[in-house]
């Protein structure tokens, strides 16, 4: 729905510039990230379940009121027993940020169109599934955007589809610099 009405966008293939293979690094380089991309670090950093968090948020919605909220939502490294696209940890995953996303549209009202959001990770996923039934942490990854006037398109590229051995399927680069593209989906 929030994809049809233009409220929701996706940018495939983008990433950090350097991969960096520990989680807690990337964090560090993620949250640098965002924080030059939204001008700002963030007022309020909310844990919790994602619906709740996202319920707070949009019941916190003031017009004219600027404010950078960071949330966290965990549950997404999903190196084994991933499932299909259908059914699954991911796929239940999926629904759950689904549905949250749809709640906090109707909770948010008329506010919604000044809504500047994205959903980000510090690291990407491997195209190739694991023999454990997963995938495992790589380079590139996908930035999901909402909000008001957002394209209601999927933009980007992987470098590249073709399966490569696990060693190099990790490393596969990104082709769009995440700080670039936060910063313009942050600051309109």
């Amino acid at each position: 729905l929030l994809f049809e009405r233009r409220e929701l966008g996706a940018v495939v293939g983008v990433g950090l510039p350097s991969r960096i293979p520990s989680h807690r690094d990337a964090q560090r380089a993620l949250e640098a990230v965002l924080v030059r991309a939204a001008g700002g670090p963030a007022q309020d950093i909310l844990r919790g379940p994602l619906a709740e968090q996202l319920r707070r948020v949009a019941a916190s919605l003031e017009p004219a009121a600027p404010r950078i909220v960071w949330l966290e939502s965990h549950g997404w490294d999903t190196h084994t027993a991933q499932g299909t696209a259908t059914r699954g940890r991911l796929a239940t995953a999926i629904d759950e940020l689904g549905t949250a996303l749809l709640d906090f549209h109707a909770a948010a009202g008329p506010h919604f169109s000044s809504v500047r959001g994205a959903i980000v990770t510090e690291f990407g996923r491997t195209l190739a599934e694991t023999p454990t039934h997963g995938t495992d942490d790589a380079h590139a990854s996908v930035l999901i955007t909402f909000g008001g006037n957002q394209s209601g398109r999927v933009h980007g590229s992987y470098a590249s589809f073709e399966p490569l051995p696990p060693c190099q399927d990790r490393r596969r680069p990104p082709t769009g610099d995440l700080e670039t593209l936060l910063t313009r989906c942050l600051r309109g």
